[in-house]
């Protein structure tokens, strides 16, 4: 643990003194999807923890590290795990908030894209990326293509052309995090000296998570074998440090109804977000764990129109969808709800008009509460409940793309 320690105290330290600052002449991140999700945050702190490590930083180890003056051939060495979101739109990430903060972990110094200015380093060729948990950078990152040295990925290989590329593991299975202990526990010099309890603990979360817990009835399509003997490597090591209940417990802080609504919906929709770049239009996709009409009675329909105007605006949106994932109160079953909205009517009409006529998705359009009454704003239930943004972003594109 004091490894890992020193290893995330000394990341803020020189994000703050050299690189927010702009003295670095080189910057090695590790960086995650802009969803930011457990799996992308932890994987940007495994795999630049195990690089910083494995390629030398601490080997010049002094006392105390000195960030002011640390010469340009020791930085090169460091590995910068960077949250791909603002840091603000951290604090949206209660399970990882809950998780880091259960592992001693400052989540207010973690480096993130409004500390540090990627797109500087890009432009200089002062950058070199290792990419987690996606294999194409979001369409506001397509300056990142030429820096990119290193891809580590679960989802469907999008075929993405990197001139400068590495190393690449992009593969069916549930977690990137599984990859990345793959990487660490596959390299014997470095595996015992940097996996402890603790680092196990840290990679088992989005194991647990992004496997369902390793649901049986979802092997081999949301997990993988890969995934089963990683977790198995991870709690040899930690043992009862991993608790029995620990995916409930990251799940529940996920999901939890009070702990949404105190987040508001300024938060809300940017908890878990993309963008999409479909022709010339840009889609940005929330998934968020409220039912509508929840959102409706506790937010109210003109807080939620500022919102939606607000997301619009700041990430230059053409359309933007909210798919709501919750546990009906009534019936505790699995539902899922769709909101649409755009500022262009016409691009509003054939959002509807798709969704409408989908012959794939079982969907009834709905009224709840006020939010209809916003114009522009449609929405509906979602009955086919595997629908999940993964599923209905190439159905979309497919749609806008005839």
């Amino acid at each position: 643990m004091e490894r890992f320690n020193k290893y995330i105290e000394d990341a803020w330290t020189l994000a703050k003194a050299q690189y927010q600052t702009k003295k670095a002449t080189h910057l090695n991140a590790c960086l995650g999807n802009v969803s930011g999700d457990m799996d992308s945050v932890v994987c940007s702190i495994l795999l630049g923890y195990y690089l910083t490590y494995k390629q030398g930083f601490y080997e010049e180890e002094k006392e105390e590290l000195d960030a002011e003056s640390i010469s340009e051939e020791r930085l090169n060495k460091f590995s910068m795990p960077m949250i791909n979101m603002n840091q603000i739109d951290l604090k949206a990430r209660s399970d990882i908030i809950h998780h880091l903060e259960n592992l001693g972990i400052d989540t207010d110094k973690l480096p993130a894209c409004d500390v540090i200015d990627l797109k500087h380093y890009a432009d200089s060729n002062k950058l070199k990326v290792n990419l987690l948990d996606h294999n194409i950078p979001d369409y506001t990152q397509d300056f990142l293509i030429d820096s990119v040295v290193r891809l580590i990925d679960h989802h469907q290989d999008k075929g993405g052309v990197y001139p400068n590329l590495e190393y690449r593991d992009v593969r069916f299975c549930g977690s990137a995090a599984s990859l990345v202990i793959k990487l660490m526990t596959d390299d014997s010099e470095w595996k015992e000296k940097l996996i402890d309890k603790h680092i196990a603990l840290l990679a088992a979360a989005p194991m647990l998570l992004d496997t369902s817990n390793f649901s049986e009835s979802l092997r081999g399509n949301k997990w993988d074998q890969v995934d089963e003997d990683q977790y198995k490597t991870v709690k040899e090591i930690a043992g009862d440090h991993i608790p029995a209940d620990y995916h409930d417990t990251l799940y529940h802080k996920k999901i939890d109804l009070e702990t949404n609504i105190n987040l508001g919906f300024h938060l809300l929709a940017r908890k878990d977000y993309k963008n999409f770049k479909i022709n010339d239009l840009i889609l940005g996709i929330s998934t968020i764990f409220l039912q509508l009409k929840v959102c409706d009675k506790e937010f109210t329909a003109e807080e939620i129109k500022k919102q939606l105007n607000n997301i619009v605006v700041e990430k230059n949106l053409d359309m933007y969808m909210v798919l709501t994932d919750y546990k009906d109160a009534e019936t505790d079953e699995h539902k899922r709800q769709i909101l649409t909205f755009s500022p262009n009517e016409e691009l509003s009409n054939k959002l509807k008009d798709m969704l409408d006529n989908f012959n794939e998705v079982n969907l009834d359009s709905i009224k709840v509460g006020e939010l209809n009454d916003i114009k522009y704003c449609h929405t509906w239930q979602n009955h086919s409940t595997s629908y999940s943004r993964k599923k209905f972003e190439p159905l979309i594109r497919n749609y806008f793309e005839k």
